[in-house]
């Protein structure tokens, strides 16, 4: 019975022992960590500023685009982007059919938001 209790604590010491790793000069170097630039004109994005519509009956924060289009985003705008007059690049869907209590812009899945 010793010697089963004994064999039992070596192997559990054994499996729970740190795995060694490649020697340090077989190791990978660090890569620096890179910015990288997306130009979301060419990602089909669309150029768009957020607008408060609060003081309207069942608006909240919308999108406005250049061409001065209003879109009503869903789901609603994180609250990092419920800034009025912040430029953001969207991506969207239009929702065929949908209705909304706004009633002030066209209602849109928002696909991906992002900071100008």
């Amino acid at each position: 019975m010793k010697t089963y209790l004994i064999v039992g604590i070596a192997l559990l010491g054994i499996s729970c022992s740190k795995k060694a790793g490649p020697p340090a000069s077989e190791s990978k170097p660090l890569k620096a960590e890179t910015t990288e630039v997306v130009d979301y004109a060419k990602e089909k994005y669309t150029s768009a500023t957020v607008v408060d519509m609060r003081e309207l009956d069942g608006c909240g924060f919308m999108l406005k685009l250049e061409s001065g289009k209003k879109l009503q985003p869903t789901p609603e705008l994180k609250e990092v982007y419920c800034v009025s007059d912040k430029a953001v690049w969207v991506k969207y869907q239009v929702k065929k059919g949908a209705a909304g209590i706004c009633m002030s812009g066209q209602i849109v899945t928002l696909l991906d938001i992002q900071e100008r």
